[in-house]
């Protein structure tokens, strides 16, 4: 459910920067409705950084996992598609890359959150019945 939830904000910002690019480029009639529509972009943009930030808190205490490449991953799509901001996309990239180098080096057949990315994971179901 959450997930859904934040590509559905993730896909209305996407749209919502395309068509105040496309009336940036087009030119505005008057400058309160250049200003209003700054006002609703950002507006949106804030609110949904900020409910991401709660989600990645509770995601990150729920799994005790403080660096996740799934959420790194996450992060830096957010930073460039989202907030525009590459600074933080190349932090968020850089501090995935330094996950995936430390769990390489982990034993392979050991499952971790790498192995889940990469589509390497295995679901094993097992009984242990003491006769």
């Amino acid at each position: 459910m959450i997930r859904k939830t934040i590509l559905k904000e993730i896909i209305e910002i996407v749209q919502l920067k395309q068509k105040y690019w496309e009336k940036l480029t087009d030119g505005y009639d008057k400058i309160d409705e250049f200003k209003k529509n700054c006002i609703v972009l950002a507006s949106k943009i804030h609110i949904f950084h900020e409910q991401f930030k709660i989600f990645e808190q509770k995601f990150e205490k729920q799994l005790n996992i403080k660096e996740n490449v799934i959420i790194l991953k996450l992060k830096s799509m957010i930073g460039s598609l989202v907030l525009n901001d590459y600074q933080y996309t190349y932090v968020n990239e850089v501090m995935m890359y330094e996950v995936k180098k430390k769990e390489k080096s982990i034993l392979k057949d050991q499952i971790n959150a790498l192995s889940i990315v990469v589509g390497k994971s295995v679901i094993l179901t097992s009984s242990l019945i003491n006769n």
